[in-house]
């Protein structure tokens, strides 16, 4: 007998399925930063969207693996449907992050751990965000907030996130 997402009770959705969640995101993320990542500056330089296609669809089809093996985890990774909805607006979502950060540190220039880190943690934040349980939801939430704060905060970095987005229709 196969469950629906609303027969799946909040108590089964325990502490460690959210968190064997979380961390499945993050080496989603992290398996692309180190496979495919080097696609994302080639396709700003070469002007070509089209090879972001493989990074997002890459994140995507780890994230919905990700979903797959813990599906307990939210009533978003319960059945195969919302799961695929799911994977998307993680891959997409933190994507879109990902290139705001991306705007944002340029002139940081941050060390390679930090600046793995800002690229690949936004992934599990919007996973976080999309979670039943709300202190995940909350500490997604707020670290999507920071990353916001820290872009108002310093001078000229929506300009060139405007910019990034914009060499791409050209």
């Amino acid at each position: 007998m196969t469950e629906t997402p609303a027969a799946v009770p909040a108590t089964s959705r325990s502490a460690w399925r959210v968190t064997a969640q979380l961390l499945g995101l993050w080496v989603a993320a992290i398996v692309t930063y180190y496979t495919a990542g080097w696609l994302v500056p080639v396709a700003a330089f070469l002007n070509a969207p089209g090879l972001l296609v493989p990074v997002v669809g890459l994140v995507y089809g780890l994230s919905f693996l990700a979903g797959t093996m813990t599906p307990a985890a939210t009533r978003f990774t319960a059945t195969a449907g919302r799961r695929a909805l799911w994977a998307g607006v993680v891959a997409v979502g933190g994507f879109l992050v990902v290139i705001f950060t991306a705007a944002v540190s340029t002139d940081a220039r941050p060390p390679v751990v930090v600046g793995m880190l800002m690229l690949t943690l936004p992934f599990p934040a919007v996973g976080a965000a999309l979670m039943d349980r709300w202190p995940a939801r909350l500490v997604g939430l707020a670290y999507l907030a920071v990353l916001v704060a820290i872009g108002i905060a310093t001078p000229g970095s929506f300009g060139e996130f405007w910019e990034l987005l914009r060499s791409f229709n050209q």
